[in-house]
């Protein structure tokens, strides 16, 4: 037996391959589903569109495992997707764009909102002294009265009249 751990098979017209940049598989960022899925990607020809259901059938992961796929290289800024519209503003597919390079390592998006959907965490930037808590409770003080609530008359015709007066 050899001493090799990765045997391979010979590339050539019959057997064509795909060149791949390896840092990522090196990426700690992202799962193996995201890996395998972003390979099978970049091995497609640069015109290819990228169709869910046939995602779906070219393994058997299942549906959720491909949306969580994509769903993660979308995050990682490895794909794009954008909503087509036609003329009247009608929603008509999905398309999608595949990098080999992630776009940005930017926490924020391109909106310039984060990447997460949360507010970034900092600190406020404003020093708004103008208003104490002792200007706001040395204002004249009035009781709140609460009211009862009236009920609309529901099939009392008659009740009506007091109700609205």
């Amino acid at each position: 037996m050899d001493n090799k751990s990765i045997i391979r098979v010979q590339k050539n017209k019959e057997n064509p391959y795909a060149m791949i940049d390896k840092r990522i598989f090196s990426n700690a960022e992202l799962s193996w589903k995201a890996k395998g899925l972003l390979s099978y990607l970049l091995s497609r020809p640069d015109n290819w569109k990228i169709m869910i259901t046939d995602l779906i059938k070219q393994s058997c992961d299942g549906e959720k495992a491909v949306y969580s796929g994509l769903k993660e290289l979308i995050k990682a800024g490895y794909v794009i997707r954008e909503g087509m519209r036609d003329d009247k503003g009608k929603f008509i597919r999905q398309e999608y764009q595949v990098f080999e390079e992630p776009l940005s390592t930017s926490p924020f998006s391109a909106s310039g909102f984060p990447a997460s959907g949360k507010p970034a965490c900092r600190k406020s930037t404003t020093n708004n002294t103008d208003v104490t808590k002792t200007d706001i409770t040395n204002k004249e003080y009035r009781p709140i009265i609460k009211k009862p609530l009236k009920r609309s008359p529901r099939t009392d015709p008659s009740k009506y009249d007091q109700f609205y007066n």
